[in-house]
């Protein structure tokens, strides 16, 4: 055995001090051997380090029993484990100064050592978990299964994985974790170790849920909905806003407000104050109308916000888009109907101006004839007569001034007058003309 592990022959070894054989700076063994039988002891046990004869450095745990004056030493090979327990501390004093939880598993995958951030995030403590299988310490009910076989079945490939988990607390609490397992292969290719970054990622699962439902929202609203950012690049639309202007999220993704909306009718400075707007990071709102990927112009109502994080700095524009196309040719139709009433109301005007001049011509000849004619001494029974013409000529003329008067107060033309009426005269000319 000794010339199997070390490479000596029986020859090469006889009476010779096993210190001969120790490193340099392992050469306490004969000292301890004198110590042990100065206290009276007739056993001792020891780790050394001794050098093999192809120069190779081996760990041994020596078990040395005194009879008769003669020690014999029984010496076993742990040079592979005290090796791993050296790598083992190399890794602990790295991995106890990051904020991620981090696993240390042996060769069969049960845990050797855990950092405090592990047992921040879990609340399990090394004692609590310590020779056991992570995978079955912090799964549960809710854990998916799938997800254990994936990582099951990538462990037993000697292959590393990523995966993310919903995992449980020591006090049973759910917790997603990210969960990141390298493997580290000895020289034969086989498994030694095995280290698990652990990350606590509730938060980003719990915000990336909000916005799935968000996100469902939106898609399912008649709004257009998009999002760029702080460049203007479009990063996100949904199926409303597509509709709304024909292209698809593939077509637009990382384009900006560029020519392909603008068209003959489009208010080009009103686009290009909403393109500033965005480049200044200032919220708008305008009315403009631009055109569809087929050439058909649509009427767009555009509300757009900036997007802040926490330190205020834009990271994405919010623009909401609502079809105004009906209203806005509603407003059309409106704005023509009135027109042409305005139209039809001047040329009413023009006619009943035209006519009343031409209708108060004759009249005033009625009216001043009655009063020539009254002026001739007519006969008593005529007289009765001419100031009945005379008084229903001037009600006439009356009634054509009236007539005007309603256009002008329909034009908002009419000035009211005060003027003195003899109401008992009025009465009785108006029952006379009756008769």
């Amino acid at each position: 055995s000794v010339e199997q592990i070390l490479g000596f022959k029986a020859e090469e070894i006889l009476g010779r001090s096993i210190s001969d054989f120790c490193a340099p700076d392992n050469q306490q063994m004969a000292q301890i051997l004198q110590e042990s039988l100065d206290r009276g002891e007739n056993q001792t046990e020891f780790l050394t380090k001794i050098i093999a004869k192809n120069g190779d450095v081996k760990w041994f745990s020596v078990n040395n029993v005194n009879q008769n004056g003669l020690w014999l030493s029984n010496a076993r090979d742990v040079t592979k484990q005290i090796l791993a327990e050296q790598e083992l501390q190399q890794l602990s004093l790295v991995a106890s100064h990051v904020t991620n939880g981090v696993v240390i598993n042996d060769a069969s995958n049960n845990i050797l050592w855990i950092n405090e951030a592990f047992t921040t995030i879990t609340g399990y403590s090394l004692e609590d978990i310590k020779g056991q299988k992570l995978n079955k310490i912090i799964t549960g009910t809710q854990t998916d299964p799938q997800i254990l076989e994936y990582a099951d079945h990538q462990a037993n490939q000697k292959k590393s994985f990523t995966i993310e988990l919903l995992t449980y607390k020591k006090n049973q609490d759910s917790i997603w974790l990210s969960v990141v397992n390298s493997v580290i292969l000895d020289e034969h290719g086989e498994i030694s170790r095995s280290i698990e970054i652990i990350k606590d990622i509730t938060e980003r699962k719990k915000t990336e849920y909000d916005l799935q439902i968000l996100s469902a929202a939106i898609s399912k609203s008649e709004v257009g909905v998009l999002i760029r950012n702080e460049k203007e690049e479009l990063l996100w639309l949904n199926k409303a806003a597509e509709k709304m202007l024909g292209w698809n999220l593939y077509e637009l993704k990382g384009s900006g407000l560029d020519s392909r909306f603008v068209g003959e009718l489009t208010d080009v400075e009103a686009y290009n104050n909403a393109k500033q707007n965005v480049v200044d990071h200032q919220p708008y709102e305008v009315e403009l109308q631009i055109y569809k990927k087929d050439g058909t112009p649509i009427w767009l109502l555009i509300h757009s916000t900036p997007l802040r994080n926490i330190e205020g700095v834009v990271e994405r524009h919010l623009a909401i888009l609502m079809d105004i196309s009906v209203r806005k040719k509603a407003e059309e139709e409106l704005i023509k109907t009135r027109e042409k009433a305005l139209q039809l109301s001047r040329a009413k005007e023009t006619f009943i101006s035209v006519m009343s001049h031409e209708i108060r011509t004759p009249i005033n000849a009625v009216i001043n004839m009655s009063r020539i004619l009254m002026e001739e001494n007519p006969a008593p029974a005529q007289i009765d007569n001419l100031n009945i013409l005379k008084f229903s000529s001037e009600n006439l003329l009356k009634l054509v001034n009236d007539i005007l008067d309603f256009t002008k107060i329909e034009t908002g033309n009419m000035q009211l007058e005060s003027a003195p009426v003899n109401l008992k005269q009025l009465a009785r000319q108006t029952l006379h003309t009756l008769k």
